[in-house]
């Protein structure tokens, strides 16, 4: 049987210097470095809440209702152009602008985000713990009326 140099047959292995293993001190200095991020940041549009709430399906009616009432795109085009645009652009609102359609920022958010169901979001305990138990600040963007931002899981 063969055996790698790093490897002996007496116990405890001897790991340190074998290529691919930590020695102690490396192993040690991993869990002592500082965290890699000061803060993390949410999104609360499309992924905090579950699809179940409804506000998903909400979002791209009215994003598609703006396209027709306030941008003139025809009904019947919106979700191909959607599609489309989400593909290509990331945001069909980044692809809407790249296309040369020139409308409001805040319009535009008010219109596709001001009028979302939220009551239909219910307190979720598991969502809150799992939040506060990541070892770092917490920053929540949301887009009510005005812009904010909410710095707490609570």
């Amino acid at each position: 049987m063969q055996t790698s140099s790093c490897l002996s047959s007496s116990l405890p292995l001897p790991i340190m210097n074998c290529p691919g293993f930590l020695n102690e001190m490396e192993y040690v200095d991993l869990f002592n470095q500082k965290p890699k991020y000061d803060c993390l940041l949410f999104d609360l549009d499309d992924t905090l809440y579950p699809l179940s709430s409804g506000l998903a399906t909400a979002i791209l009616q009215n994003l598609k209702d703006y396209m027709v009432e306030k941008l003139g795109i025809e009904h019947t085009k919106t979700d191909d152009l959607c599609n489309l645009l989400y593909k290509n652009y990331g945001t069909t609102l980044a692809g809407l602008r790249a296309i040369g359609y020139d409308f409001d920022y805040d319009d535009y958010h008010n219109f596709v985000h001001g009028r979302l169901p939220y009551e239909n979001l219910k307190a979720d305990p598991i969502l809150r713990n799992l939040l506060l138990s990541l070892p770092y600040r917490k920053l929540f963007l949301a887009r009510p009326t005005p812009f904010r931002f909410y710095s707490s899981a609570t």
